[in-house]
């Protein structure tokens, strides 16, 4: 019985919190956002305000629809702008925004409509050039806001078309090779979509792809026939014949000159005509030491010609051989040099991933893939490279000319009659 009484007495004790008067929220009567500007953008708009001095102000909140579907978007009280993207049109979008403070409560709306620019993939759609290459093709677009979108590469089987290939990129003015196809008639299709979902039309090219195949190794040395080249080496276990004995990723091996010895300039011969597709190049460097990548003086940035034949006539007249950029102090380049004959096979810069925050794994990986670079399509067909260097991991020009490279390689179309 006395459990039963005290039973009794505490347990309406226990149900008293259960009965406390729930906290009444009171209506916000907040006014629409007044002070804006709508400025389109490329597949969205960009909303600027003026916010309101208001402590219990948490967030913009914009709700819209796209694609026939409701979508929203938040913008922190830290902003004063908030933009919508990833219409897929020009027409009149309209949408609605509130203010929201910390219970979650909305304002008043705000009624507004724009019409997007012309969205990015759509500009990338019709800008898009499409042009035969070695391998396969070579496409140019232009990405208008540098938005990430994807290129989806197909090509036709059996009446289908079949994804080869999404490459993925933010660069305005892109140029892009697609490579790998065998050199038989062939349907490709390319389109664009973004991150929203959004798809452009597909645009077809058939074409039969150049021939191209690595240029057979060894090459051959020919810096003692050219007046100013940089005959001088680092050490005898680097001479010029490493950079093609196809080893790659021992920081003892590779081609390196003297530090202080005259000329930027090499020439090597290929054995054999062929008109060049592309090069790769690979750093002097220790595959479990990422960051020699970038040091050890490696090349940096190089300008490129080649001739198919050198005539001997011009060996005997060395200031032909001059390079105004590289002559020594003094030396008065003439008019007319080696330049005017040979074909220019274009400016190459190494991607500088150390710069670009990449993993040190990324960095590690590149140096054990080599940089590639590609040759201008319309070079002609050549036999002797000469490579002037401009730049190393140390600097522009490469301070007291030294310099140094791993391993090279060509591919192209050897095929020359």
């Amino acid at each position: 019985m006395k459990i039963r009484y005290l039973l009794l007495l505490i347990l309406p004790l226990l149900l008293l919190p259960a009965c406390k008067t729930e906290e009444v929220i009171e209506p916000w009567q907040s006014n629409a956002l007044e002070q804006y500007t709508l400025t389109p953008i490329p597949g969205g708009v960009s909303i600027e305000y003026v916010l309101p001095n208001d402590q219990e102000l948490l967030y913009i909140l914009a709700e819209y629809e796209r694609g026939g579907k409701p979508f929203t978007e938040k913008s922190s009280i830290y902003k004063n702008e908030i933009v919508l993207e990833g219409f897929n049109t020009t027409e009149n979008v309209e949408a609605t925004i509130y203010k929201v403070n910390k219970k979650e409560q909305k304002s008043e709306p705000l009624k507004i409509n724009f019409n997007p620019l012309t969205p990015p993939i759509q500009v990338a759609y019709e800008s898009l050039d499409i042009m035969t290459a070695f391998g396969g093709i070579l496409a140019t677009w232009i990405n208008i806001s540098q938005t990430e979108f994807g290129v989806r590469l197909m090509t036709e089987v059996d009446g289908e078309l079949e994804t080869s290939e999404v490459y993925f990129t933010t660069i305005p003015e892109e140029r892009h090779y697609f490579r790998g196809f065998p050199d038989v008639l062939t349907t490709f299709a390319i389109s664009f979509e973004d991150k929203w979902g959004n798809i452009s039309d597909t645009v077809r090219y058939t074409t039969t792809p150049y021939f191209e195949k690595e240029i057979e190794k060894p090459f051959l040395d020919y810096r003692l026939h050219i007046p100013y080249d940089n005959i001088s080496l680092y050490s005898t276990r680097f001479p010029i014949e490493n950079m093609w004995d196809g080893i790659v990723g021992f920081v003892n091996n590779g081609y390196m000159v003297q530090s202080g010895e005259p000329g930027l300039s090499f020439t090597f011969d290929l054995r054999k005509v062929a008109k060049l597709s592309r090069m790769i190049v690979w750093p002097r460097l220790q595959i479990d030491q990422w960051w020699t990548v970038y040091r050890n003086a490696n090349i940096m940035s190089f300008e490129m010609w080649g001739i198919d034949k050198i005539d001997p006539a011009t060996l005997a007249n060395r200031d032909y051989w001059l390079d105004d950029v590289s002559a020594p102090p003094g030396k008065v380049v003439p008019e007319y040099t080696f330049k005017d004959d040979w074909t220019y096979l274009g400016l190459h810069n190494i991607e500088r991933l150390d710069k670009l925050g990449a993993s040190s794994s990324d960095i590690r990986q590149r140096g054990i893939d080599g940089h590639m670079l590609d040759i201008p399509i319309e070079a002609d067909p050549v036999r002797y490279i000469r490579i002037f260097v401009r730049e190393n991991t140390d600097g522009s020009p490469p301070p007291n000319n030294f310099y140094s490279i791993g391993e090279i390689s060509f591919f192209g179309d050897d095929r020359i009659e």
